[in-house]
């Protein structure tokens, strides 16, 4: 009798945890790998007039045409998406930073969304709607890579700035690791339109 209980009481825990997982899945999702996160600049379905504004790191360590081609290279996608560049930080959404950082990543997207109490939050599940996000280039990683590797790192982390996840199954600029491309290829525009419908 007690074995019974307990196998009815894992059957039961079971069961509460896949419909946990079940309600927890991401709309937005559309396939069972997920590339896209459901976080992302409350835009509606759009992000057409997505503003970037490059710091003054950007220029001192020689990256803001870098930069500037990760930002151009997802816009003509589709007509729901567009990055612009402006020159004023509060004007922009997305901010970008080239330094040192101890730690070995490449680069980094650090999305923030505010809370119910008005204060930016970081948004480590990527499910928020987000208010600002810092894009981070690593030089202790990058320094000595080649240009066509830094303009891969940068559209990488453009490509998280709207939402595309990882994608480890396909011919990806959103794959990590030293790819033999650096723009977004057809697996990508597939899941960006996907995402921004």
């Amino acid at each position: 009798m007690k074995k019974m209980k307990l196998l009815s009481l894992l059957l039961l825990a079971t069961i509460s945890l896949l419909s946990t997982s079940a309600a927890a899945h991401d709309d937005r999702c559309n396939d069972s790998s997920c590339h896209v996160w459901r976080g992302g600049f409350n835009t509606g379905d759009k992000v057409s007039d997505l503003k970037y504004w490059l710091d003054s790191s950007v220029s001192s360590n020689n990256y803001t045409s870098i930069l500037d081609f990760g930002a151009s290279s997802w816009n003509d996608i589709s007509a729901n998406v567009s990055l612009s560049k402006v020159s004023k930080k509060d004007d922009s959404q997305v901010r970008a930073y080239v330094s040192y950082y101890s730690q070995f990543w490449d680069g980094q997207w650090e999305p923030y969304y505010t809370d119910s109490k008005g204060k930016l939050s970081f948004d480590s599940n990527n499910f928020e709607d987000w208010s600002v996000g810092n894009i981070r280039l690593n030089l202790q990683q990058i320094g000595t890579s080649s240009s066509s590797f830094k303009k891969k790192v940068a559209v990488h982390e453009f490509g998280h700035s709207l939402s595309l996840a990882h994608n480890n199954d396909d011919v990806s600029v959103m794959k990590p690791g030293d790819l033999s491309f650096n723009v977004p290829q057809k697996a990508d525009k597939t899941h960006l339109k996907n995402r921004w419908k």
